[in-house]
């Protein structure tokens, strides 16, 4: 009985670490509440839209960057900080996250941990007037080829995922960015996406640049 009353508190236990609070997205502009509260319902059940592989319809985009720093600096920075300081806006926004392995839910206003696998967050795109919601798994740290693979999670605009590929270039660090991605739109992938990726991907080592070399 004892054993019985203990699971049954753990159950309920894990079951309200997982109810979603509207009223932490409050303080967010009307336009991104629109958008991230449906995607909110649905973001704890989301899971990758894409495995391991790369589905041979999906559009490929590599851009590259080049940071003077040690490979190691670069990396440490890059792998060990929270989600809420690298989305820290304009343009890429956190909202939230979930830890996969327990069902933590971290908002804007908590004390977020640093990136792992298994760690979703969503975030909110502010382009050119527009608001739109992007759920995101992190699914692969890999330590000794210096490889990190972020996931668009299922409901999304886009499925896919961003590999970054990291290399000691001559003393300085080069980075390799793809991104493998599809959405239901052809024009949007064509068009629009590329635009998307470069001003998101530019402030996105941008702020990792800025934390390397303060």
């Amino acid at each position: 009985m004892k054993c019985l009353l203990v699971l049954l508190l753990v159950f309920c236990s894990s079951v309200f670490s997982q109810d979603i609070d509207p009223e932490k997205f409050s303080h967010l502009p009307k336009r991104a509440q629109k958008v991230i509260l449906p995607f909110a319902e649905k973001f704890i059940d989301s899971n990758p839209s894409v495995g391991g592989g790369i589905p041979e319809d999906f559009s490929i985009m590599v851009t590259n960057e080049q940071v003077d720093a040690s490979l190691e600096d670069v990396w440490k920075v890059y792998t060990q900080i929270s989600p809420k300081e690298v989305w820290a806006g304009p343009l890429v926004n956190f909202a939230m996250a979930i830890d996969r392995e327990d069902g933590k839910i971290y908002y804007d206003s908590d004390d977020v941990p640093d990136f792992k696998v298994g760690l979703k967050t969503l975030n909110y795109l502010h382009i050119l007037g527009q608001y739109i919601a992007v759920g995101l798994e992190l699914t692969r740290i890999d330590e000794i080829n210096h490889v990190v693979e972020i996931a668009y999670l299922e409901g999304g605009a886009s499925k896919g995922k961003q590999i970054l590929k990291f290399w000691d270039y001559e003393g300085s660090t080069f980075i390799q960015h793809t991104s493998i991605y599809k959405s239901d739109s052809k024009f949007r992938d064509k068009m629009l996406y590329p635009i998307f990726h470069r001003m998101t991907a530019k402030e996105h080592h941008q702020t990792m640049l800025d934390l390397i070399n303060p």
